[in-house]
């Protein structure tokens, strides 16, 4: 495991297996054991190891608790932002519909006004002819 994935013995409860082995192979770099090309930067590259290894598995345990609240959340979070995407979309429609009502309404009164512009000119005319004076209705 520590050859394959290292990152996975952060997450067990005990990782003193794992210090008591590269101790184990430090005093045999010390000692001559196992020989080397760079011993002194290995030895001080496991010193490093032996001693960031509770501060990593704390913060392992910590990113893995994050990690599976999120994932407890994400559920609400996906139906919330559905339910968001559907509420949108009616008002999307309502305000579609809105539209085409009011621009139905404008060409209804752009109508009726020129429908009250000619019965005001016939009034016009038809006055004219009764009383012989020529008058102009406006509204």
């Amino acid at each position: 495991m520590i050859s394959d994935e290292p990152w996975k013995m952060l997450y067990e409860s005990d990782v003193s297996p794992y210090s008591s082995l590269m101790l184990e192979i430090r005093k045999s770099i010390d000692e001559g054991k196992i020989q080397l090309k760079d011993s002194d930067r290995v030895v001080h590259y496991l010193d490093m190891i032996l001693d960031s290894l509770p501060e990593l598995q704390e913060r392992a345990k910590t990113i893995k608790s994050e990690r599976d609240s999120l994932r407890r959340n994400e559920s609400g979070l996906v139906s919330r932002a559905n339910l968001l995407e559907q509420k949108i979309s009616q008002h999307d429609e309502e305000l579609t519909k809105g539209k085409q009502n009011l621009e139905h309404q404008r060409r209804q009164i752009i109508e009726k006004r020129r429908e009250l512009e000619a019965q005001l000119k016939e009034a016009s005319a038809i006055l004219e002819d009764l009383v012989g004076q020529k008058y102009l209705l406006e509204y």
